[in-house]
């Protein structure tokens, strides 16, 4: 289990370089060569720049399955995925993509502003996505800062909100195209057996920073607690709204051998499907806490 750090304002890096994209979030570090075992010194400032930038990201990482599930692992017990096919030999890393072009299921799934697993019990700590072969043009990801969203509402809706609880679930924005044939709809009812609706906090609690941010969102957020269906659905869709805005935002041009690290507690990300060629990743996830 990953020890909380505690940063300052004047956070001091001495063994990597942080070169921070926006204001609202993000960095790409230099300095660290993650197909090593890293020194306790250089894990602790990626970490910290981890919790300062909610999302880091690294260049020219040619990394093997083994590399990556290693670095994952300085940072927490790896989550396997219990429906999503895994990489042979390798089952905490989930291949993304395949041999056909365009983009997969799964990568229509993420075109829209998500946190990931937030329909389990213990959501994710953070994912550490390989990117292994990227489109010429398009394939961006775009990230978006829950603390930033959280703190810009307005006393009054965050007073309302701030001890409201949310449903989530796998099923929450399945569509009919999507429930069209009875496999579909068998897949669909063994994901609810595996992993049936959970509650969570509106706003959650980083458990290492200690600040508050928005835990819902439009792919896996079915309805908040407390409230009638209509009030509902116009409250998730106002703050749906809100989190879509460009000062919460940071977006990523991928190249082969990137590397981007995200802290799932207090971010979204939006994987744009804008491209016809082949995408190719592996994605590690850490396992993370109970929100609060």
């Amino acid at each position: 289990m990953v020890r909380p750090v505690s940063l300052d304002s004047e956070a001091t890096y001495r063994h990597i370089e942080v070169r921070p994209l926006t204001g609202a979030l993000g960095a790409e570090i230099f300095g660290a060569d993650l197909s090593q075992p890293l020194p306790d010194d250089v894990f602790a400032e990626i970490h910290a720049a981890l919790l300062e930038n909610l999302v880091i990201f690294f260049r020219d990482q040619d990394i093997t399955p083994g590399q990556h599930t290693a670095f994952g692992r300085r940072f927490g017990e790896l989550h396997v995925h219990p429906y999503i096919p895994s990489l042979e030999g390798h089952p905490e890393i989930i291949p993304l993509g395949g041999e056909a072009p365009g983009p997969s299921s799964y990568a229509r799934n993420a075109n829209e502003w998500h946190t990931d697993l937030t329909y389990t019990e213990i959501p994710p700590m953070g994912a550490i996505l390989h990117g292994l072969e990227i489109p010429a043009t398009g394939g961006d990801t775009m990230f978006a800062n829950m603390y930033a969203a959280y703190e810009s509402l307005s006393d009054r809706i965050r007073h309302l909100i701030d001890d409201m609880t949310a449903v989530h679930s796998v099923t929450a924005t399945k569509s009919l195209h999507e429930l069209s044939s009875p496999a579909q709809v068998k897949s669909l009812q063994q994901q609810l057996e595996i992993s049936p609706p959970g509650e969570h906090p509106v706003v959650r609690t980083h458990p290492e920073s200690g600040r508050k941010g928005l835990f819902i969102n439009q792919h896996f957020t079915s309805h908040l607690n407390g409230v009638s269906e209509r009030e509902s659905r116009a409250l998730l869709n106002l703050l749906c709204e809100h989190v879509n805005q460009p000062e919460f935002h940071c977006r990523f041009r991928w190249r082969d051998n990137s590397i981007a690290f995200w802290d799932n507690r207090c971010t979204q990300h939006y994987a744009i499907f804008d491209y016809a060629e082949r995408r190719r990743m592996h994605r590690v996830t850490v396992c993370g806490d109970k929100p609060y």
